[in-house]
């Protein structure tokens, strides 16, 4: 099944601890009542970047849950990602928001995200992110 995706990412500023709230908000909101409602999914998944010669590895892990309102999820989710290049984890991010899925191929994705990166620097950068993903499925 072929799916087109058009994603939106704003940086912007907010303090950790408005970030770590929002998130325990979203989660505290919507966690499941039956845990036949609680999904756990693990990616793993493996790049060679051309550009730059070196292999990446890249792990997600997420927990989702759904909400009494017809399709809507809530989500938490972290990511690692280690190049060869520099043999070390280069990003670690953590993410939580919402997915809706209507009837019929639209598929919307409302999220924040506290990412925290290295690649070719020597110290650790944060940014945080709100993200929109609008996706259909064909």
């Amino acid at each position: 099944m072929h799916r087109g995706c058009f994603r939106k990412i704003v940086r912007m500023r907010m303090s950790v601890r408005t970030a770590w709230l929002l998130a325990a908000a979203v989660a505290v909101a919507a966690a499941p009542a039956h845990a036949d409602q609680l999904f756990i999914w693990d990616r793993n998944r493996s790049e060679w970047h051309f550009g730059g010669d070196y292999y990446r590895y890249r792990n997600k892990l997420e927990v989702s849950g759904k909400v009494g309102w017809g399709s809507l999820r809530v989500y938490g989710a972290q990511e690692l990602r280690i190049d060869s290049d520099q043999r070390r984890l280069n990003l670690f991010e953590l993410e939580t928001g919402v997915r809706l899925h209507p009837k019929g191929p639209l598929r919307l994705k409302i999220y924040v995200a506290r990412q925290w990166f290295r690649r070719r620097l020597p110290e650790w950068h944060a940014i945080n992110l709100l993200g929109l993903v609008v996706g259909f499925r064909v």
